[in-house]
């Protein structure tokens, strides 16, 4: 794989067996950054979270572009393997980077971080519901995780892609921004409301 754009562009990354992870494309990854830029003004101000990372595309490309810092989430030793080699050779390191072993989900029990994400970068496995995905992000809500305006970019089968839109469809939190397809996959994209600051 390689960085699309950015201070890395054209840098190759290693990307762990399919067998545990499923990459995301360049040409998705390209698409993705384009749709997020349409809702965020800039990048240099922005903490993201990679969940369920494998390899760290994701995050790596938003740092790439100027991201302030990135945290990354995942379980699998292997792919964690992965994704500490491709962010040692490009030079990334603490406090820019941080790298959490564990599940996602888990965020309830252990907050990812102190830090307060402006974007929210989501590729779990295709089997998991979205309201497992909302939940998470509640957890993350209610630990304060998210910026007001926080965009959040979840990937999934194509065929969730309307059950993705009726589970947040009542949450005022997360208002569904956007859906596109690229061949079987499906990317939603959500903004956050902090419905406390909004009343404040």
């Amino acid at each position: 794989m390689r960085i699309v754009a950015g201070e890395f562009k054209s840098r190759i990354i290693d990307s762990p067996s399919e067998k545990t992870t499923r990459p995301t494309t360049d040409r998705v990854r390209e698409s993705i950054f384009s749709s997020v830029y349409s809702r965020l003004s800039e990048m240099e101000d922005v903490d993201v979270l990679d969940a369920f990372a494998g390899s760290g595309a994701l995050g790596i490309e938003a740092l790439s572009r100027g991201a302030r810092s990135c945290t990354f989430i995942e379980h699998d030793r292997a792919a964690r393997d992965v994704l500490e080699h491709n962010l040692a050779m490009l030079g990334l390191k603490a406090p820019r980077v941080r790298v959490v072993a564990g599940d996602s989900f888990d965020l309830a029990n252990r907050p990812a971080s102190q830090n307060h994400f402006g974007l929210v970068l989501l590729d779990p496995p295709y089997a998991e519901e979205p309201a497992r995905i909302h939940g998470l992000l509640l957890e993350l809500s209610n630990h304060e995780s998210l910026v007001d305006g926080c965009v959040i970019v979840y990937e999934h089968d194509l065929a969730n892609r309307q059950g993705v839109a009726e589970e947040f469809e009542a949450d005022r939190r997360f208002a569904l921004d956007g859906q596109k397809k690229y061949g079987k996959i499906g990317v939603s994209y959500l903004k956050y409301r902090d419905c406390e600051e909004s009343h404040a």
